[in-house]
C-alpha cells in the first residue's frame, strides 16, 4: 500500500512525465533500424554527442552500422535498399514502388539517391552477453 502510494506520487510529478517520455521513445524505436536522432531524443543529448555514442557502440560491437538508400521521388521517399557500406550501392538503382505506381522516374543513379546511415542492435553481441550472464 505504501509502495503503491509512493509510485503514484512519482507518476504525478515531473519524474513520472520524464519516465513516460522515455517509455514512448523506446516504444517507437525499431531495434533493426534506428537513427542518431532516436538516441539523441532518448538521452536528451546534442546530435553530435549521440552520433559519437552510436559510433562507439559500433566499435564495441553493440550496434551494426548500415546505410539506407532512399528514393529521391518527392511522392515516395521510401527506402529502396539497405546496404552495409555506401560502396555497396549500385551505380543505378530502381524503386519498385515508383515503377509499380507507373511514375515517370523510377530508375536513379548513385548521385541522385540519398544514402542515410542507421544502426541496428547487434544480435551477436546481445546473445553473447546473455550467455555470459548465465555462466556466473
Amino acid at each position: 500500500m505504501l509502495l503503491a502510494k509512493f509510485l503514484q506520487t512519482i507518476d504525478n510529478t515531473f519524474i513520472g512525465r520524464i519516465i513516460d517520455d522515455k517509455v514512448n521513445v523506446l516504444k517507437s524505436i525499431n531495434p533493426d533500424r534506428f537513427y542518431v536522432e532516436n538516441v539523441r531524443r532518448f538521452y536528451n543529448l546534442p546530435s553530435s554527442v549521440a552520433k559519437v555514442f552510436c559510433e562507439m557502440a559500433v566499435r564495441e560491437g553493440y550496434f551494426k552500422k548500415r546505410f539506407a538508400v532512399k528514393c529521391p521521388n518527392q511522392e515516395c521517399g521510401r527506402i529502396i535498399v539497405s546496404v552495409d557500406s555506401p560502396a555497396d550501392v549500385p551505380d543505378y538503382i530502381e524503386c519498385d514502388i515508383c515503377e509499380a505506381l507507373e511514375r515517370d522516374e523510377y530508375c536513379f543513379s548513385y548521385d541522385e539517391v540519398e544514402i542515410e546511415p542507421y544502426y541496428q542492435i547487434s544480435r551477436e553481441r546481445a546473445s553473447s552477453r546473455k550467455e555470459a550472464s548465465y555462466v556466473r
